[in-house]
């Protein structure tokens, strides 16, 4: 999927990624400009844990995704 983001963005779109931990791609959050996390609570149709971050510099690097310091 990362190369469909990197075409999006190419074309000045702005990009979401939704994926749950464990194994959801580093490098697919860090080239999005949104990224949505879903808790396992969330995957156990509880809707309690989930992050949205902004890939954004001017962001507090708590609330930035992984590896945009």
């Amino acid at each position: 999927f990362l190369p469909v983001v990197n075409e999006a963005k190419s074309k000045g779109k702005e990009t979401v990624v939704i994926g749950a931990e464990p194994g959801f791609s580093k490098a697919l959050q860090n080239a999005a400009d949104y990224v949505i996390i879903l808790g396992r609570s969330l995957l156990n149709s509880t809707a309690h844990h989930v992050r949205l971050l902004k890939n954004d510099k001017t962001m507090p690097n708590h609330m930035r995704s992984p590896g945009k310091k």
